[in-house]
């Protein structure tokens, strides 16, 4: 995920945490309403022995540096599994961004705690917001920079706003922070004669929770009743493995995703689907970049792909993909699946090899304009690049970058505000 000007590296090293942590008070130097939080304050949130939100959840940290090597960003991305379970729409979020005034710098962030969501099951992204009380590091200051914050409470620059909403964050609440003008006495007045009212009134009583006595529930596998069979296309239908589905002459995709990226449900996945339906006729070698659950090197193959190769950089999509694979009545005689990054692992790339009637990458922008220049040694003469995971406001740079490294846009297909193109 690098560009020319750019470097995205994940935080591993004591080092590099301590450029995580120092980013900010490069940011705000010299502001004089900006309040310096406390390392130990910042690391306990990463530290799986101290929030306990580790046992149910993971998180990254990023740093982007220019070409000089100094920090110029800094992100965090997080989930909680109980949390997502119980929502509609799988959720994770991202935090801790700290930036100079430059959207690719933001972007490039952006990008990679989307696509580290995406690839633990989570549909959507919210923030800026904690990996713990939504009372700390919780939100963008959109008015009030002319007061000094309450400690933990949001400050940033006023550009900010901008590098969210460019990226096409939406807002979705209004928060006050820490600014409420009121007389404290006539609020305590306020506040106790309504009490009073409440707990006057027949039916209405207050006691202590007994924690002893909640329903256990089991929060790892209660977001499967809202993964239901969904038919895609005119051909297609996936069938969660725990499901039972009249498929009605369609073929079944049989798919357990576990906390990898690729249930079918999310917008990028579905168009990609539709175009295999209407490219995979029979015997196609098919190369899939960034595989997660391995849902479309799987479906083309039961769309009558004679072999698939996928790949991604996350390791445990090689096991999944495989079950996956398994479920369906496909043995890795005509499924292989690898663990790497395609853009640098020179072995990877051997091993891949070439002669693919179709490459598919269903990634993200940045990926995807990487990928641009380097895909067509993958293909035989005349084959197809079908590349997905393009939000609406990059789709024309996207678009762009594919024709600058010689690809000719056969058919765009768009659909909740996200883009897919099928390149030759």
């Amino acid at each position: 995920m690098n560009t020319d000007k750019y470097i995205l590296q994940e935080v591993t090293t004591s080092a590099q945490e301590r450029e995580w942590l120092d980013l900010p008070k490069k940011i705000y130097k010299g502001n004089r309403n900006w309040v310096c939080p406390l390392d130990q304050d910042i690391t306990e949130v990463f530290d799986p022995a101290r929030n306990e939100l580790f046992a149910e959840g993971e998180a990254v940290r990023w740093v982007v540096r220019n070409r000089a090597g100094e920090v110029v960003g800094r992100i965090a991305a997080f989930y909680n599994r109980e949390k997502a379970a119980i929502e509609e729409q799988p959720t994770g979020g991202c935090g801790f961004f700290e930036a100079i005034d430059d959207q690719q710098v933001a972007d490039m962030m952006f990008d990679a705690s989307r696509m580290w969501l995406a690839s633990r099951g989570m549909e959507a992204m919210d923030g800026p917001i904690n990996f713990g009380q939504r009372r700390d590091w919780w939100g963008l200051l959109v008015e009030g920079y002319e007061f000094q914050p309450l400690y933990k409470n949001p400050y940033n620059p006023p550009y900010y706003k901008e590098l969210f909403e460019n990226y096409g964050f939406k807002n979705y609440f209004n928060q006050h922070s820490f600014i409420w003008r009121a007389n404290v006495s006539e609020a305590s007045e306020r506040i106790f004669d309504r009490a009073e009212r409440l707990l006057s009134t027949p039916g209405y009583h207050v006691e202590n929770i007994d924690m002893n006595n909640l329903e256990d529930a089991d929060w790892e596998n209660n977001w499967k009743q809202f993964y239901k069979p969904m038919e895609i296309g005119e051909r297609l239908i996936v069938v969660p493995e725990w499901e039972q589905a009249n498929t009605q002459g369609r073929i079944p995709l049989i798919l357990n995703p576990g906390l990898t990226f690729g249930t079918g449900s999310h917008a990028t996945t579905r168009l990609c689907l539709t175009a295999l339906e209407e490219t995979i006729h029979g015997g196609e070698r098919v190369l899939d970049l960034g595989c997660g659950s391995g849902i479309l090197s799987i479906a083309a193959l039961r769309l009558g792909a004679e072999h698939a190769f996928a790949c991604d950089i996350d390791e445990k999509c090689v096991e999944v993909a495989y079950e996956n694979a398994a479920l369906n009545g496909i043995d890795r005689s005509r499924y292989t699946v690898r663990w790497g990054d395609v853009l640098s692992d020179q072995q990877l790339k051997a091993e891949i090899g070439g002669g693919y009637d179709m490459v598919v990458a269903n990634i993200v922008a940045d990926v995807i304009i990487g990928l641009s220049g380097q895909v067509r040694p993958f293909l035989k003469e005349g084959g197809l690049f079908l590349c997905s995971g393009i939000i609406d406001d990059r789709a024309e740079e996207v678009a762009r970058h594919l024709r600058e490294a010689g690809w000719d846009i056969l058919r765009t297909r768009q659909s909740e505000g996200w883009f897919s193109y099928l390149c030759r």
